[in-house]
């Protein structure tokens, strides 16, 4: 004997199928667990790359993070630091028009700084005259890190090797 299939049955079995696969497989990816209850996104990026061809790669990646911090309804707050022979990819002779538009751009939203290491500057010869203008020239980045770090301040640093 042919068991018949209740189309009632069959259409919410399918119903509850297409739920699950929309709510997981679809699902826009967020940092809700992470984030929590946050306000601010405060993030230290302390860059030391040797090279300069990542250099744009990152920066891009860090406006993305900007991104969608403020997409999550947190208010990014971000110090973005250079230091040892970083620092020789963000002076005047040393970038392209691509590169100070990227430094441009992120320096003009709301809550992003530049640090540049004068220990680095001095270290690789660099006058801090030749630094970008966006880019702020400190004494001592590890002094900031450690600063911004602080309980009292509270960024998270994240390491661009």
């Amino acid at each position: 004997m042919k068991k018949r299939i209740n189309l009632k049955t069959m259409l919410i079995a399918f119903s509850l199928a297409f739920t699950c696969l929309t709510t997981t497989a679809f699902a826009v990816p967020n940092d809700s667990v992470a984030l929590g209850d946050l306000t601010e996104g405060k993030i230290l990026f302390d860059i030391n790359l040797s090279t300069p061809e990542s250099l744009p790669l990152y920066l891009n990646v860090i406006k993305e993070t900007y991104d969608g911090i403020e997409a999550q309804g947190v208010t990014p707050d971000f110090v973005i630091a250079f230091r040892g022979p970083a620092v020789s990819f963000i002076t005047y002779a040393a970038s392209d028009a691509a590169l100070e538009t990227q430094i441009v751009t992120l320096a003009g939203l709301n809550g992003v700084r530049f640090e540049a290491c004068s220990v680095a500057t001095r270290l690789f010869g660099i006058d801090n005259a030749d630094i970008l203008a966006d880019i702020n020239v400190v004494g001592n980045t590890f002094i900031s890190a450690a600063g911004f770090g602080s309980s009292t301040k509270g960024y998270a640093t994240v390491t661009i090797m």
